[in-house]
């Protein structure tokens, strides 16, 4: 059995660790994802849960404030309301005021933290104060005044600047009647020490906008975000954290949305508090918030990495199973894969002995190739043994179809006629060697091109040039139209030779055996009849001439007239009498061959 040789397949990577390959691409990427998605759940849970701080530390310092506002309006109120303070206002007895004031101050600075109290007249004159601050002289006093003292009714309000204070303002009444106004302000620590203990975050309270008085502490001041610093929980960390959070974002965002930044490796996350109650407008007061958010993080990167250990060992484990698994089915593959060239190269019984022999239970498809395999090498063993059975009997049919053929050939190329073979296009096929000789041409210069161009009168036989394939096969040298040859069995065409020799030749023409209706291939055979035509129209000559004169004879005038007459046509008939014609004639003819010899 004669086999195609071909070059050894290379393989740099089997099927195996292709399928261990692959199949790790995709548990890879699935463990990426799943660390990835748990990474992101687990920020988003923190992002969230730290919103829902933020938003809780929000309204418990608001409520705070609110808490201490109403709680300054009482003891505004209980301190306007002392007999004493009363009639002192009333009668303006300042010295009366103070010592009122005096008695009170105490208990009021160390029970309430008070920081000042303003008495004033209905005028809006100051007439008595305790304190330990500077008294503030750009207070709105008339228009607390005038509120007050119209309404009846305490007010409260806050106040940022160099410091941040709660006032309250109540009415002192005697006999039903407004005599004056007490003021309590006091600094919003207590609110800040709530705060702290609430958040468990360090505190921050800011003022931003114009400075009034002398500037605060050269370190307390945050250029970027315009403001001082007027209260700060530790502050030897918290300060600098917050220069640096002052350069990577506005304040106004803190406000909606915490801010997480890492600072000496450790994370922190701030907020901002606005106080609405600020009734400065000058100014504008903050509670910033900052959290230590590094134990969160380090939650997160420590389940993230978890994720990731329990992914790598789980992504290890699988494929150590799957290779356990393939290792056996895939040897058992290798080894039919190896044994199939030399299935191709005719080893068969070698074949069948590397193979083990076939088992009956719980076969499965590597099973069914190996006996496959083992049932095809005996098929192709059989395959050999016939077809090198048949090759001695084809080479023998091969060698009597070949002397066949050069019978035919050597026939063809000794018969002195005309042998063209067409196809069903009329392009030639097959010429022998006379019309060759005739035509003074070779067989390429023939094969292909169509019958009329050579064999026809009105086709000027010339050499194919270079595109002689692309040119119309449908027409000749003259550009008129050149029909097939006809299907009829016999006709007659008139060629013209390189030479300029012209021959007529009949053609018998015939279907070959073998041709269908779709693609008739058929022989054209030419017998060379030039000779004859040229007697035939010599014999017609003479019947229609005078042999000696060259001149129309009386035959042909006969028939001339007759066909005149038939047709109806016009003409005259002139009669000519020379006299001693005849004896003139010979005497012209005499001369004529005396002067020839």
């Amino acid at each position: 059995m004669t086999t195609r040789s071909s070059s050894k397949a290379r393989y740099r990577l089997s099927l195996t660790w292709r399928v261990i390959a692959l199949s790790s691409l995709l548990l890879l990427a699935l463990v990426a994802l799943f660390i990835w998605l748990g990474q992101y759940h687990l920020t988003q849970q923190l992002e969230s849960s730290r919103m829902e701080s933020h938003e809780r530390q929000q309204r418990e310092i608001s409520l705070a404030m609110q808490r201490s506002s109403d709680n300054l309006r009482q003891l505004a109120g209980l301190t306007a309301a002392a007999p004493e303070l009363g009639s002192a206002l009333q009668e303006n007895n300042q010295d009366e005021l103070a010592e009122v004031l005096r008695a009170q101050w105490p208990s009021l600075q160390l029970e309430a933290g008070i920081d000042e109290i303003f008495v004033f007249n209905t005028q809006g004159t100051r007439v008595g104060y305790s304190g330990t601050n500077d008294p503030l002289i750009d207070l709105p006093i008339q228009g607390w005044i005038g509120s007050v003292l119209t309404t009846e009714s305490p007010i409260t309000t806050l106040r940022c600047t160099r410091t941040c204070q709660q006032f309250a303002a109540v009415p002192v009444l005697m006999e039903g009647a407004s005599i004056g106004m007490v003021v309590l302000s006091r600094s919003l620590a207590d609110v800040t020490r709530q705060a702290k203990e609430v958040s468990n975050s360090e505190i921050a309270l800011m003022v931003t906008g114009r400075i009034t008085g002398s500037p605060p502490p050269e370190a307390l001041l945050l250029e970027d975000w315009n403001s001082h610093i007027l209260a700060l929980t530790n502050r030897d960390q918290t300060l600098s954290l917050l220069q640096r959070a002052s350069q990577d974002v506005v304040l106004n965002q803190l406000v909606h949305m915490p801010f997480s930044l890492e600072y000496m490796n450790r994370y922190f996350e701030l907020s901002a508090v606005y106080m609405e109650e600020d009734a400065d407008w000058r100014s504008t007061g903050y509670f910033l918030l900052i959290s230590d958010i590094t134990p969160q993080i380090t939650a997160i990167r420590t389940a993230t990495k978890t994720l990731l250990v329990v992914g790598l060992v789980g992504w290890l484990a699988a494929e150590l199973l799957l290779l356990i698994i393939l290792l056996g089915p895939m040897a058992r593959l290798r080894r039919v894969a190896g044994l199939l060239p030399a299935l191709a190269s005719g080893e068969f019984r070698r074949v069948r002995d590397k193979l083990p022999l076939p088992r009956r239970h719980f076969s499965n498809e590597i099973d069914r190739l190996e006996d496959s395999t083992r049932e095809l090498s005996h098929q192709l063993e059989a395959l050999e043994q016939s077809v090198q059975e048949h090759s001695g009997q084809l080479a023998e049919r091969v060698d009597e179809l070949a002397k066949e053929r050069d019978f035919v050939n050597s026939l063809l190329d000794a018969a002195q006629v005309f042998i063209v073979v067409q196809n069903s296009t009329g392009r030639i096929q097959l010429i022998n060697g006379y019309t060759l000789e005739r035509l003074g041409l070779k067989d390429a210069d023939v094969i292909g091109r169509h019958f009329s161009d050579i064999f026809d009168q009105n086709a000027h036989l010339a050499l194919p040039s270079n595109n002689a394939d692309e040119a119309n096969s449908e027409s000749n040298a003259n550009g008129s139209t050149v029909t097939h040859p006809s299907a009829s069995n016999q006709e007659e065409k008139t060629f013209q030779t390189l030479d300029r020799r012209s021959f007529t030749v009949v053609w018998y023409h015939a279907f070959l055996a073998n041709s269908n209706n779709h693609d008739a291939s058929k022989i054209s055979v030419g017998l060379d009849i030039t000779e004859r035509k040229a007697a035939e129209a010599r014999l017609t000559w003479l019947a229609e001439h005078d042999p000696l004169t060259e001149l129309y004879n009386r035959r042909y005038f006969q028939d001339a007239l007759k066909r005149a007459i038939a047709n109806q046509a016009k003409g005259a008939v002139l009669l000519l009498d020379l006299d001693q014609f005849k004896e003139t004639w010979f005497q012209v003819i005499t001369a004529i061959s005396l002067r020839g010899e």
